[in-house]
């Protein structure tokens, strides 16, 4: 199935916006008609950059200009909520590349934390690939979930709350991630999970 949210030619409600102010301010914005965002240069009004393309610019309350842009993969990692160390963009990247990731790929990841990595796996494989994530912690678990359904990525994303002690669900995944504390103790189960010829 095609997950991943098609490209359209203008902004409108629900969609995430990035605000560029001309001091190099930037916002991530989620539209809601009737909602502003407020800032040193000015009131925005979400309903003003409805019906915009990317590229163009938006005015203040005040007259000050802001650039309305469809966010990159880096502007949503940037923004997320933390709960945990993230891993930054210029290394999942790194990953990505090092894990052969690419659109329809099925990946696993073990622990979640705040979903930085998770954000690019997701952004790598679709729209047809999957993301199969693990996280222990219960706050972990909520902040990155919620960091995935801001950033519009959930929807590839199969998120548990669980010990990988007992193994992953998933067989047969191209490629496989750890961010665990003693990643050694769980390769029986990495072995199980993954194809023959998968990326560890």
């Amino acid at each position: 199935s095609l997950w991943f949210p098609p490209r359209r030619d203008a902004f409108t409600p629900g969609d995430l916006v990035l605000l560029v102010t001309g001091d190099q301010s930037r916002y991530l914005v989620r539209l809601r008609p009737g909602q502003e965002l407020h800032t040193h240069m000015g009131i925005f009004a979400h309903g003003d950059v409805v019906g915009h393309q990317s590229g163009e610019t938006v005015t203040s309350a005040t007259g000050h200009f802001a650039l309305a842009l469809e966010p990159a993969l880096e502007d949503l990692m940037r923004h997320l909520k933390r709960g945990s160390q993230v891993i930054y963009p210029k290394d999942a990247a790194w990953l990505v590349y090092r894990m052969n990731l690419r659109a329809g790929s099925r990946v696993i990841e073990a622990g979640t934390g705040s979903a930085g990595l998770t954000m690019a796996l997701a952004w790598a494989v679709a729209p047809s690939g999957a993301v199969y994530t693990y996280e222990v912690r219960d706050e972990a678990f909520r902040v990155a979930r919620a960091n995935l359904e801001r950033a519009g990525l959930l929807a590839g994303v199969t998120m548990h709350l669980a010990s990988i002690d007992d193994g992953f669900i998933e067989r047969a995944v191209d490629a496989l991630f750890l961010d665990v504390r003693e990643p050694w103790g769980h390769l029986p189960q990495v072995r199980a999970a993954l194809r023959p010829g998968g990326v560890f």
